[in-house]
């Protein structure tokens, strides 16, 4: 969503607000999904900390 939108919302282009949430939330999920491809984390990796973590727990008697 843009400054674009914002206008044509106020100058009566789009029939509800709806529109513009909806466009909103499609705009917000694009950039999730963009920014989880850029800095997808390894899955081996992800285990190995999980794991180390519990350990950690289990040595501080937690």
């Amino acid at each position: 969503m843009n400054a674009l939108d914002v206008f044509r919302f106020f100058s009566g282009e789009f029939e509800n607000a709806g529109t513009l949430k909806r466009m909103g939330q499609e705009a917000a999920l694009s950039h999730d999904q963009q920014y989880l491809a850029d800095v997808r984390p390894d899955p081996r990796r992800f285990a190995s900390a999980k794991k180390q973590v519990f350990r950690w727990h289990e040595l501080k008697g937690l």
